[in-house]
């Protein structure tokens, strides 16, 4: 993982400070608000299933730059609530409840250079490094919770437009690759006999695509719409082995495959400075 985070780091400086020479820098903060619906099931035989589904609030913030060629940008966002679980218990007994929080963390730098710039049309490819984690469920019986986290490497291109003075529009299209992927369990809160694991998540690529329209109110000051469209997926973990006293095997357990469907609608200020 060192060996992966240097090499992304090197290219993040390359893009840096490859660009031409310095001119004054145009940054712009913004925050706000956004709903998203989330769709998550794992791959299962049936009649075990396991699925999240539901509405979730959050918010946002991004942190602009460009100086010259140079594209630079951070952003961080947040959802949490209540999704609707359907599944099923370890002997395939049904299981369903809405009582189940989530909390979704996202955090993404990335580092482009722009390739064709006119007064009004941009295209910037980029590439950077981010991390997702997910806290799922709650220790409420037989409900409990699991932690999924994983660092991503993110590859896209950012186009950009100019209607007139006041509206102008984005289009911003990625590809990631997760790595170090893990999902920790904490059933030993509901059942002190069980113990907890930690699986490897096998990540297959992702894919993003947000669509930000904007409209300059006044000032410095511009409104944001955007839609957004999230997609990942994993693949079956390898099996870990539970132990007895005696050292024997008593059982194995695995993560199964999934996918996950995020999409949503941000609504936030922009200030330019």
């Amino acid at each position: 993982m060192r060996v992966v985070n240097r090499k992304c780091l090197l290219i993040m400086a390359l893009l840096v400070f490859l660009p031409c020479a310095t001119s004054q820098a145009e940054s712009s903060l913004e925050m706000g608000v956004g709903l998203q619906r989330f769709d998550y099931e794992e791959k299962l035989t049936a009649p075990a299933k396991s699925s999240e589904r539901g509405f979730l609030p959050g918010i946002y913030g991004n942190i602009d730059t460009r100086l010259n060629m140079l594209y630079l940008r951070l952003s961080g966002s947040y959802a949490g609530g209540d999704l609707t679980y359907d599944g099923s218990l370890q002997d395939d007994t049904p299981f369903a409840t809405d009582d189940n929080p989530q909390a979704l963390v996202k955090i993404e730098a990335v580092a482009g250079c722009r390739v064709w710039d006119t007064p009004r049309f941009s295209v910037t490819p980029y590439a950077g490094y981010g991390y997702r984690y997910w806290r799922r469920g709650q220790a409420k019986a037989p409900n409990y919770r699991e932690d999924y986290s994983w660092q991503y490497l993110p590859l896209g291109v950012l186009i950009e437009g100019r209607l007139d003075d006041r509206w102008s529009w984005g289009l911003n299209v990625e590809a990631f690759v997760a790595v170090d992927g893990t999902m920790k369990t904490f059933i030993s809160a509901i059942d002190p006999t069980a113990t907890d694991t930690t699986y490897k998540l096998k990540d297959k690529i992702g894919w993003h695509a947000d669509l930000p329209v904007r409209y300059r109110i006044g000032g410095n000051w511009v409104l944001v719409c955007t839609p957004w469209f999230d997609y990942n997926s994993s693949r079956q973990s390898d099996y870990v082995e539970h132990r007895n006293l005696l050292g024997l095997v008593d059982y194995v357990t695995y993560e199964p495959a999934s996918r996950t469907y995020q999409y949503g609608l941000n609504l936030g200020l922009a200030l330019f400075l």
